[in-house]
């Protein structure tokens, strides 16, 4: 059987496909959907996702309930994988929270592949600090916190359950 065929997997996730087992490949196909950012979506957190799709990674989305239980599965949080779910709704957010919420997941699945553990290194952390100081200054707000506002984001992803 072909899933890869099957499941209208773009032409760089096929390829991209080949480090998730295909019982991965199959229940993310059925879970979720291939990852588009929404207008909320810096163009430069878009940028990164659309990096990682052309350096091998199945790049996915997923509605609130799914994206939870991908998040807490071991595939997301222990493994090698190239493999990240995004959300796909985020509640009450502004824009600015959602972009370090999506570039936070982006750059800890990163972490997560290449050293098999989702902390961050000293290196990813500036880098990820850097690009939310950017997005920062293009709202004209101020980013106080980057842990703190990613904390609120999953809360706010986890609630949007319960209103959905």
């Amino acid at each position: 059987m072909n899933v890869q065929r099957q499941t209208c997997l773009s032409k760089v996730e096929a390829g991209a496909a080949w480090n998730v087992p295909w019982r991965i490949r199959l229940l993310s196909v059925l879970s979720t959907r291939p990852w588009r950012p929404g207008s909320e979506v810096d163009a430069e957190v878009a940028s990164l996702a659309e990096r990682m799709v052309g350096q091998g990674w199945m790049v996915r989305g997923a509605y609130p309930r799914n994206y939870l239980l991908w998040r807490s599965s071991h595939t997301l949080s222990a493994t090698t994988y190239r493999l990240v779910v995004l959300p796909i709704v985020f509640g009450r957010l502004s824009d600015l929270e959602i972009n370090i919420f999506l570039a936070t997941d982006l750059f800890v699945a990163k972490q997560r592949a290449a050293l098999g553990s989702a902390d961050l290194s000293e290196e990813q952390s500036i880098a990820l600090d850097s690009l939310c100081q950017r997005l920062t200054a293009r709202s004209g707000m101020a980013l106080l916190n980057r842990e703190r506002v990613y904390r609120k984001a999953e809360k706010e992803v986890e609630s949007a359950i319960l209103r959905g």
